[in-house]
């Protein structure tokens, strides 16, 4: 009798500080998303089903941002072609001076020589 009520005591101060009976504790880590679990501890766990599906969630919506933001500046050439499509390609207003300016890289022996001449402008049809 007194062993058992021994054991019970000896395993009771066991269970209480955590020795004896290792449990599977879960450990959560603050992210901007929310909380994320992870069985056992951070280094040495492996996330829970539901900190999975919050991962690949996020991820999928990194992705969605950063197709939207590598879109906009052909969106917006797009709609610059489309704004000009009736009219001449280059803007111009009516009256006002006009300078045409041409940029080359790499120009070929003809420009160097001359023998290349600009072509005049002209408008879109």
């Amino acid at each position: 009798m007194k062993l058992q009520k021994l054991l019970i005591i000896l395993f009771t101060g066991l269970f209480i500080s955590g020795i004896a009976i290792p449990m599977q504790a879960q450990e959560q880590v603050n992210t901007r998303i929310g909380d994320l679990e992870f069985t056992h501890s951070f280094e040495n766990g492996y996330p829970t089903d539901r900190t999975i599906a919050k991962l690949f969630n996020e991820m999928d919506f990194q992705r969605a941002c950063q197709a939207y933001i590598w879109s906009i500046p052909l969106m917006s050439f797009a709609q610059w072609q489309y704004a000009y499509k009736k009219k001449n390609w280059i803007p111009t207003e009516p009256g006002r001076a006009f300078f045409a300016m041409l940029r080359l890289y790499s120009p070929k022996k003809a420009f160097m020589d001359r023998s290349w001449v600009i072509p005049d402008v002209e408008k879109a049809k």
